[in-house]
């Protein structure tokens, strides 16, 4: 996983070296995906060490890890709210 995440990392880093220097819209566009594969790659990754765990647990210790993660999405999304302050979502239209 670490390995992935250090090629995510490189990647996107070139992407934005592109996005300042001289790269035609066809390497940025080949950069892009090779970003999208490496993010698909350290999806798959996740959730197959996600399997793996499930299938060690039993069905107390899935309930319990279950809310954890649920605990978890809670407080980043607090941390989330909390750095974005009073700002409206860059979606909105405010």
């Amino acid at each position: 996983m670490q390995t992935l995440h250090d090629n995510l990392r490189t990647e996107r880093e070139a992407l934005h070296d592109l996005m300042a220097g001289t790269a035609t819209d066809a390497e940025l566009r080949a950069q892009h995906t090779e970003i999208q594969t490496l993010h698909r790659e350290v999806a798959d990754q996740r959730f197959e060490n996600m399997l793996a765990i499930r299938n060690v647990l039993t069905p107390e210790q899935r309930t319990a890890l279950a809310e954890r993660m649920e605990q978890r999405r809670d407080d980043f999304r607090g941390q989330l709210e909390g750095r974005r302050g009073n700002r409206p979502f860059r979606g909105s239209a405010e």
